[in-house]
């Protein structure tokens, strides 16, 4: 939210300002493992992506660790010391049937 000359700046988990079924198409780049309820995230962007519409979510996966203990109450980025982080992308599609 800090980055000037943007359309919309918005909460990723309450995007009330675009109505259901707005966008054919979204990008999601490193976002989600700064949110702290990513599933709400997840459903926003689902409620905003038209009938077929296509989205692209990109987040770090770090195959070197076993688990991911995650503190609500640190607000600094924890990842900075982490090494060897791949990335992995998802294209999700919404059918009609959904």
């Amino acid at each position: 939210m800090l980055m000037e000359n943007v359309d919309d700046k918005v909460d990723i988990t309450d995007m009330t300002i675009y109505p259901d079924n707005h966008f054919d198409f979204f990008i999601c780049s490193h976002m989600l493992e700064h949110v702290f309820d990513d599933r709400k995230a997840l459903r926003e962007l689902y409620r905003i992506l038209k009938w077929g519409g296509q989205g692209i979510l990109v987040v770090p996966i770090v195959l070197s660790i076993d688990e991911i203990d995650e503190d609500p109450s640190v607000t600094t980025s924890a990842s900075a010391g982490v090494g060897s982080a791949k990335m992995t992308m998802c294209v999700c599609t919404q059918s009609k049937d959904s």
